[in-house]
């Protein structure tokens, strides 16, 4: 399907389209295409080449692994340049943050020892909703997946997927009720907030009182950071 002797023919469309498809060649010339530029830009950020060549590594495993997303694609340039900064950005906040993060989990695991049944009831709900998103409908999970995997904004997940926002929004309202009723249905009567499983880059809390509340201003969005 892809030739060697034509790749610089080829367009990034046109390959988002069969990387979608599982052609590892694909992958490849994009690889090949965006890795130096890539690299340079997070090179700027984070100062350091190692780190750099790890996030942009990365970056790229990420794509890889979410190719069934990819059939949507309109801009691919602009796709992996927001994968590829936010992953840069997220990197930043764990090495500015990481002696206060080790605090702040200190104090949480401390918690968590002391409200044990919470967090054990927590965690099977986590399980069961990733089961719940994969009966969503096929759009509804992409942009459940765009934002959650990597971070797009409603604004950005739009103009990849040529929906407007409202529809963007829409999507996720849907899906977000869904998952909602579904885990009420199961008995989960706590008041759950599941940032690391599904919600925090929306920024709405599953509640008991059948109320969505707070969403983040899309112009302050960041990519959220990666949990370990």
């Amino acid at each position: 399907m892809l030739l060697h002797n034509t790749k610089n023919l080829i367009s990034d469309q046109h390959l988002f389209l069969a990387m979608s498809e599982g052609n590892e060649q694909a992958f490849r010339l994009i690889f090949e295409r965006y890795y130096q530029r890539m690299w340079s830009f997070v090179m700027k950020l984070v100062k350091s080449q190692q780190i750099a060549e790890d996030v942009v590594q990365e970056s790229f495993i990420k794509l890889w692994e979410c190719r069934n997303l990819l059939t949507d694609v309109k801009k691919p340039d602009d796709f992996i340049f927001i994968l590829v900064r936010n992953k840069a950005l997220n990197t930043l906040r764990k090495l500015i943050n990481e002696e206060k993060e080790k605090k702040q989990l200190w104090e949480r695991l401390k918690q968590q020892s002391i409200h044990c049944d919470y967090w054990l009831e927590a965690e099977q709900a986590a399980h069961i909703l990733e089961q719940i998103i994969t009966q969503l409908p096929a759009q509804q999970q992409k942009v459940i997946h765009l934002s959650r995997e990597l971070g797009f904004s409603h604004k950005e997940i739009a103009n990849q997927m040529n929906l407007s926002k409202n529809t963007v929004k829409n999507h996720l309202v849907s899906a977000l009720k869904t998952c909602r009723e579904q885990l009420k249905k199961l008995g989960f009567s706590y008041f759950f907030v599941l940032p690391l499983v599904l919600v925090e880059p929306f920024c709405v809390f599953i509640t008991d009182d059948d109320k969505w509340i707070h969403e983040k201003n899309e112009k302050t969005h960041r990519a959220p950071v990666e949990q370990v």
